[in-house]
């Protein structure tokens, strides 16, 4: 009897602990389907972060811990306000800035505390090709991975959605004069873009510069600047925010002043040219992103 009860109990702690361990390999890790590109998406793995809308965080990394820049994650979209957080669309994103860390984007090219980031993987942008007569671009641009999306001039130029080394590609057709990126020019406001404010002129391809706010960060507030952090105040971090050219009210108090409460990173998509990013709407909060995806 004895035997029996020691194999039994034996037992019982082999189940108890391959559950414990199922339970923590299941709250680490995460398999997710999550969108690319605008009309992309694709199952990922990945690294659950500590995340306060989510249980089970004891085993989990901090996202301070574990993010690095360039880094693909997994977000949650934070476009629309009246979206219960688990119902919303799941994005993948690629870490350029982290909190306290100042974002700048000249002509498309990403810097961080003015240092050039430098990208491994292929981006997509516009790129105009360009020929000396008039040609056919659906059947000369058929064997590459290409979206057309205007052709100009007589058929003698054409609109592409592509990414750099498809670009490379296409450079080397026989009779073609040349292909060059399109972007907006420094100084060209466009209302699209973060933080949607006459008083800042940046658009999607020149963008900042602009400090990625950070837990206990005190910032000086203006009519001038609120732009940048009214989502943040009234949204994420759940405030009764008012203001007008003369005053700035948070909760019913006149101020001039505001302490974060939460982290924040700027994190932008691998499609440059048309997807939605952190150039769109802005900084996004730690507990927006819900792992780091590894394969």
């Amino acid at each position: 009897m004895k035997v029996k009860n020691f194999k039994n109990k034996k037992l019982l702690y082999i189940f108890f602990a391959a559950g414990v361990l199922t339970l923590i390999l299941f709250s680490v890790f995460g398999i997710y389907s999550a969108k690319t590109f605008s009309d992309k998406s694709k199952i990922v793995i990945i690294l659950n972060l500590n995340n306060k809308n989510y249980i089970l965080n004891f085993f989990k990394p901090s996202a301070q811990k574990i993010l690095n820049h360039k880094d693909e994650i997994v977000i949650k979209d934070p476009k629309l306000f009246d979206l219960k957080f688990r119902n919303r669309e799941n994005l993948i994103m690629r870490v350029v800035g982290k909190p306290g860390e100042i974002i700048t984007i000249r002509d498309t090219k990403v810097y961080v505390n003015d240092e050039y980031l430098e990208f491994s993987d292929p981006l997509y942008f516009c790129y105009r090709i360009t020929f000396k007569e008039s040609v056919d671009f659906g059947k000369i641009l058929k064997p590459y991975d290409v979206k057309i999306l205007e052709i100009l001039s007589d058929a003698k130029s054409c609109n592409v959605w592509c990414n750099e080394n498809v670009a490379e590609e296409i450079s080397k057709i026989q009779g073609i004069l040349n292909i060059r990126k399109v972007f907006l020019l420094a100084n060209t406001n466009n209302r699209g873009t973060f933080p949607h404010s006459d008083f800042f002129s940046w658009n999607k391809d020149n963008f900042g510069p602009v400090l990625i706010p950070y837990k206990g960060m005190d910032v000086k507030l203006n009519y001038r600047n609120i732009a940048l952090y009214k989502r943040i105040i009234d949204y994420y971090e759940d405030h009764e925010l008012y203001y007008d050219y003369n005053k700035i009210l948070i909760d019913g108090v006149q101020t001039d002043s505001y302490t974060f409460k939460k982290d924040y990173y700027f994190v932008l998509s691998d499609d440059r040219y048309s997807t939605h990013d952190s150039r769109v709407w802005g900084f996004l909060p730690e507990d927006f992103i819900i792992g780091k995806v590894l394969f």
